[in-house]
C-alpha cells in the first residue's frame, strides 16, 4: 500500500471472510454485495487509520468468477 502496508494487510484480512459470512446475499447480488463490503471495509480502515494516526492507504482489484458471471470491482 502507499503510505504503509497496514491498509492493505487490512482489506487482506477481511475482504474474503466477509464475502464468505452472507453466501446467499452474495448470490442474490453480487454485485451491490461486493459494493457495501468494500465500502465497509472502507470506512473500518479511516476509522481505524484516524484513532491510530495511519496514512497508510491501498488500492483494491478484486474480481470473483461465479458460474455465469465475472464481478470486477476497483477501489482507490
Amino acid at each position: 500500500g502507499h503510505g504503509g502496508s497496514r491498509a492493505a494487510k487490512f482489506v487482506r484480512d477481511n475482504l474474503v471472510p466477509r464475502l464468505r459470512e452472507d453466501q446467499a446475499a452474495f448470490e442474490t447480488n453480487p454485485t451491490e454485495r461486493l459494493d457495501h463490503i468494500l465500502r465497509q471495509i472502507d470506512e473500518e480502515f479511516l476509522e481505524l487509520a484516524d484513532r491510530c494516526i495511519y496514512e497508510d492507504g491501498a488500492t483494491v482489484l478484486v474480481a470473483i468468477i461465479t458460474h455465469s458471471q465475472i464481478i470486477v470491482g476497483h477501489v482507490g
